[in-house]
């Protein structure tokens, strides 16, 4: 397994220390999801399939499913490279999540920008501040929640949807993130860190009603295949 290296988490949390303006970041529960592996490693590529979704000043959305069979267009590399691209804007990773930047180019004003790991086996990996001292989720080691490096910087960043492993909650894993700009939107280029790990056998597990409803439905079937 490869560890992640402590130096680069110290440099992230060292920039978003150091920001004069720094992102709030906040955290919701939201839907809760189920996972019976985590991966920590994940590049662009490993990105594919997930939504990002973009809103715009005349309150309209767009959604673009992360394309991880594209080439960089730097070094023609595609076996570490993916990106979102949609009308006016784009956001691209190029290699593994906790060494390399995203970068978030658009040309029209965008509001909020949406990621939904879910749909593409991916959970953001965004250690809970006031939980440092655990060691989270099994399998994904440490991680490191969004930093903002250049660029136009946004108000707020809003981790939810929380991953539970087990039964249990480890503070750290998300299925989403939303980046929010202000009610003026915003233009141009933003670099930023977050850190992203792969998902096997991610699901929203089924309420325990239905559960018993299904129990219900099965032994009844059983006592009229006896008759």
């Amino acid at each position: 397994m490869k560890l992640k290296p402590l130096f680069t988490t110290a440099l992230t949390l060292g920039l978003l220390a150091s920001s004069a303006h720094a992102t709030i970041i906040d955290y919701q529960s939201g839907t809760r999801f189920e996972v019976q592996q985590v991966i920590e490693f994940s590049t662009g590529a490993d990105l594919h399939g997930m939504n990002v979704t973009a809103c715009f000043l005349d309150l309209s959305c767009q959604t673009v499913s992360f394309n991880g069979t594209l080439e960089d267009p730097i070094d023609g590399d595609a076996d570490v490279y993916g990106a979102a691209i949609g009308d006016g804007w784009k956001l691209s990773l190029a290699g593994d999540s906790f060494l390399n930047d995203f970068v978030f180019n658009t040309t029209v004003a965008v509001t909020k920008l949406h990621l939904n790991g879910a749909s593409g086996n991916t959970v953001f990996d965004a250690k809970y501040i006031e939980s440092d001292t655990a060691s989270g989720t099994p399998g994904s080691q440490r991680g490191a929640y969004f930093t903002h490096i250049s660029g136009i910087e946004p108000t707020e960043v809003v981790y939810s949807n929380e991953v539970w492993f087990n039964g249990n909650f480890y503070y750290d894993l998300y299925t989403s993130m939303s980046i929010y700009f202000g009610l003026e939107g915003a233009t141009g280029e933003m670099v930023f860190f977050t850190d992203t790990d792969q998902a096997r056998g991610l699901q929203v597990p089924a309420p325990a009603t239905l559960l018993l409803m299904l129990a219900g439905l099965a032994a009844l079937r059983q006592r009229k295949s006896r008759k």
